[in-house]
């Protein structure tokens, strides 16, 4: 079976609509509720918003944000990047399917906010 996509103007079209708006709503309110994690989907989203960037740009922009940062824990690198904080490589063993690699992620004290305005 192939998947063809409906014209347009088709009554499949319009039934399909809805649906992909509730899986979008869905995924945003997963999101915003602070479920335990945050998918690749639900972060374009985000900063698709926060940006205000077309949700494609936002993708290609998440993608290679993505990409180097595994690339540098890959290979070992220390990541400074306020203000989520210091990330490093504790450990990392190979494994057959892949590598497994331990983080440490040092992140401000509560009191700290690096990206806070000086008080006059």
């Amino acid at each position: 079976m192939t998947n063809v996509k409906p014209p347009a103007d088709s009554v499949a079209a319009r039934a399909a609509k809805p649906a992909a708006k509730a899986r979008r709503k869905a995924r945003a309110e997963a999101a915003d509720t602070g479920g335990k994690e945050l998918k690749k989907a639900a972060l374009v989203d985000q900063v698709a918003e926060r940006a205000g960037l077309k949700k494609t740009e936002a993708k290609a922009a998440v993608e290679a944000v993505l990409a180097v940062l595994g690339e540098s824990v890959a290979a070992g690198r220390a990541l400074n990047l306020p203000p989520l904080g210091r990330l490093r490589v504790a450990r990392t063993e190979e494994k057959p399917n892949g590598s497994v690699s331990v983080l440490k992620l040092r992140t401000a004290g509560k009191g700290k906010d690096p990206l806070a305005e000086p008080e006059e």
